[in-house]
């Protein structure tokens, strides 16, 4: 009996602690200064992805207007009034063989570091470095709150690349001591080979959160301007790395007030307006800290309130009457207790332990489903599951005890 008491009440706990934990998630995401993110948690959040594999690629590079179709439907997504559209390209590049710490590598942090690569250049073999590198249209800048630490912030016209010529970029604060603002670094990617140079170094600490479960930390980036090409490719080579670039380009993030239909039929009506065929782009939802059920996170909260609060309501009809059973039970132990000198705080004591230790394996059971089922896991959501569990129990347990554990019922030892 005193096992099934114990499982149920662990139970019943957990799933008061599970809602509880994700409602004071959804909570801190909500604060509008939650790192870089600017107005996102009141959007829906989408990446858009393109459909041209196989012979849909072929036909794609065939097309005598392929790089003008992507163009077009570039500017369209750009300025849509349905929603905001941020090009956050992750094509590394490759510089010559870097001599700098592996950290900079691509796949590092994954135990799986890119190896060097040779190409021919100029008739000379070259031995190049993969490095982790980000393209970001201007507003990601913006929204994101980027900052310098020193150097200068790109502009507008840096965003607009001319053949050959030399494209600022920025680096993360680790590359400090690596280069300096003036550096020139010939990077290579499959849309060409360009000479850049370093005009500044972001802030430590920099970051871009997409959501709880994709932020780039960028202390370890180069971030280059995802620049736009305006004139037609004069060459066939040409015209297959303008694709590729603008094929990157449209691979980007959506922020949304609409839902994932109504945005998906304004991609659609984008298709049509420029002359790609339905369904070339698709959207995958990716909301903002993994949201549900196309709801903004403001909804969330409102309906985990309302189970929390039923959970809760639960929780304490539960533990009250545990308490008095328990007391009952235990009558005559208590009683001797008092009678030797105990007093009545220590009596609560001895009572609050028997449910503190099914309370840490609540707690500790509630925190492994979340990060197994949500992926969520932080030190606020462990104080803030803790804190709620220690006061919701002690309370209720004090409550409960108070009113069924008398001193005159006690000392008659009346069970």
């Amino acid at each position: 009996m005193k096992k099934l008491f114990y499982v149920f009440f662990t139970v019943q706990l957990t799933v008061f602690l599970i809602i509880a934990e994700l409602l004071s998630f959804y909570i801190y995401v909500s604060v509008p200064s939650f790192n870089n993110i600017k107005d996102f948690s009141n959007h829906n959040i989408y990446r858009l992805t393109d459909n041209f594999l196989g012979e849909k690629e072929n036909e794609l590079f065939e097309n005598k207007i392929g790089f003008q179709l992507l163009s077009e439907f570039n500017k369209e997504i750009s300025n849509s009034p349905c929603f905001e559209y941020y090009e956050i390209d992750t094509t590394n590049i490759y510089i010559p063989k870097f001599e700098g710490d592996e950290i900079f590598v691509s796949g590092y942090e994954h135990g799986r570091p890119q190896p060097s690569a040779k190409i021919s250049a100029d008739g000379n073999s070259l031995e190049l470095s993969c490095i982790k590198a980000l393209h970001l249209s201007e507003n990601v800048f913006s929204d994101f709150n980027i900052r310098l630490e020193s150097g200068r912030m790109l502009n507008s016209e840096d965003f607009l690349y001319e053949k050959d010529s030399v494209l600022p970029v920025l680096l993360g604060s680790s590359y400090k001591g690596i280069f300096k603002i003036g550096d020139l670094i010939d990077t290579y990617n499959v849309y060409g080979n360009i000479r850049c140079e370093v005009v500044g170094f972001l802030q430590k600490g920099s970051s871009i959160a997409i959501s709880q479960g994709r932020i780039f930390y960028l202390d370890r980036y180069i971030i280059l301007p995802s620049f736009r090409i305006n004139r037609p490719p004069q060459t066939e080579s040409e015209k297959r790395a303008f694709i590729y670039k603008y094929l990157m380009k449209n691979g980007g993030i959506i922020k949304s007030e609409y839902d994932l239909k109504t945005v998906s039929e304004e991609i659609a009506r984008i298709e049509k307006k420029v002359g790609l065929k339905n369904n070339s782009y698709v959207l995958i939802g990716q909301k903002f800290a993994d949201s549900i059920f196309n709801m903004t996170v403001r909804e969330i909260i409102v309906l985990l309130l309302c189970f929390t609060a039923v959970t809760a309501l639960l929780l304490v009809i539960s533990l009250y009457a545990l308490v008095k059973v328990f007391i009952e039970k235990n009558i005559n132990f208590l009683a001797v207790h008092l009678l030797c000198g105990a007093e009545k705080k220590d009596l609560y004591l001895i009572i609050l332990r028997e449910f503190l230790i099914p309370s840490g394996c609540s707690l500790i059971l509630s925190l492994l489903l979340l990060e197994i089922l949500f992926g969520i896991f932080d030190p606020f959501i462990f104080l803030t599951a803790a804190c709620i569990s220690l006061i919701l129990v002690s309370v209720t347990a004090a409550c409960s005890f108070g009113k069924h554990a008398t001193i005159d019922k006690l000392l008659r030892r009346e069970g």
